[in-house]
């Protein structure tokens, strides 16, 4: 008697529980190459609970949960989670059909930016073996290895290139007005007004990235020139602030610890200008033209008597460079603006002989009288 009461309170009690409960079942889905699919082994839950289950083979799932107001929950891996609001009913099925949607995986803009340097050895060095001209080029590294004051001091470095004056470039023995000159790439104007013709002892070399100099023509190059082009490119808007300062000395051949005669010397020569030292006066003459040799000796007296030289030892040259380089604006290149100031001060002394300048004159003076015999023979 007491086992059928037992067995009768028992099933009384399920069927209360399973009064309560409700089914939750449906089919999960997801579109793949344009059509919709179902979805193997989702995982299909209601949140916060421990009710839930597996779709099989065909994307369809069933379990029983708890009557009220759920949310259930849909997750499998590359696929975006859905969270959808369900009403389960006592004692009834609710369908819970859902699509998944693919994981769409945005990358943010990625900006490669890579700087091509065009200073260095090994790039001036690869910029001549891919050129199909006859090419020569000095760069900024080799630049700083040297004591180079002026471009025109980096320039005579080139192959066939001569500096005349210490200012004008001959290349391979044509003159200056055979020759071009780009300054950036553009073609710098002659700075002489009857020729056209390019200072180069105007540009400090601590200015300068690189020189190039071409000897043969090419579609990109100006065809106005018989010599060669010479591209002289100074340095960009600098990446960092930077302060350089060099100091170098040099041993000249045949001056240097040698005797040295000189006349005086004003106390400001070191800065490059004279004190007054070698100033005539208000009253001397603009031109000596059409003076009376009496005149002549009177303004004479007139000078200071400072013509005896003056011996003493020629210290080696000296060099000083100062570059200063400031960057401003945004670090990301845009609106960015720069700044490149450059010192350069040297001391240097060169001696002549008066027999070599006899001999040059010499030489000169049998040319052209074996040229006239020649011509009268």
């Amino acid at each position: 008697m007491y086992r059928t009461l037992l067995l009768t309170l028992s099933t009384f009690l399920c069927s209360i529980l399973l009064a309560q409960n409700g089914t939750v079942s449906g089919v999960i889905t997801a579109r793949e190459a344009g059509q919709v699919q179902p979805m193997p082994f989702v995982n299909v839950i209601v949140k916060g609970t421990a009710f839930g289950a597996s779709t099989d083979l065909d994307g369809k799932y069933s379990f029983t949960c708890p009557a009220g107001e759920h949310t259930l929950q849909v997750s499998f891996v590359g696929f975006d989670n859905v969270e959808r609001p369900i009403s389960v009913v006592a004692g009834q099925s609710t369908n819970g059909d859902v699509q998944l949607s693919a994981v769409s995986n945005k990358l943010a803009q990625v900006d490669v930016v890579a700087v091509r340097r065009t200073e260095t050895e090994s790039a001036v060095l690869l910029e001549t073996r891919n050129s199909q001209q006859v090419v020569n080029g000095v760069g900024r590294a080799q630049i700083a290895k040297s004591q180079d004051r002026t471009a025109g001091d980096v320039v005579k470095r080139v192959p066939g290139v001569t500096i005349i004056g210490d200012r004008f470039v001959m290349i391979r023995g044509l003159a200056d007005r055979y020759n071009t000159v780009m300054l950036n790439d553009v073609i710098a104007p002659s700075l002489e007004a009857d020729k056209r013709a390019f200072s180069f002892d105007l540009i400090p070399s601590g200015a300068l990235e690189r020189i190039m100099v071409y000897k043969t023509g090419a579609p990109e190059l100006p065809g106005e020139f018989a010599g060669g082009v010479i591209k002289v490119h100074t340095l960009t808007v600098p990446q960092e602030n930077e302060t350089r300062v060099s100091l170098g000395t040099s041993y000249r051949m045949g001056t240097t610890f040698q005797p040295f005669y000189s006349g005086d010397k004003s106390s400001t020569d070191a800065l490059g200008f004279d004190d007054g030292l070698r100033q005539l006066s208000d009253a001397f003459p603009a031109s000596l033209n059409n003076q009376t040799p009496e005149r002549l000796q009177t303004l004479g007296r007139q000078l200071s008597n400072n013509w005896v030289a003056k011996q003493s030892t020629a210290l080696p040259d000296a060099r000083l460079g100062i570059l200063i380089a400031r960057s401003f604006g945004k670090a990301d290149g845009k609106n960015r603006y720069g700044s490149i100031s450059s010192i350069d001060y040297s001391n240097t002394r060169q001696s002549y002989t008066g027999e070599e300048l006899q001999l040059q004159r010499l030489r000169c003076r049998l040319a052209t009288q074996r040229h006239h015999l020649q011509l009268q023979r």
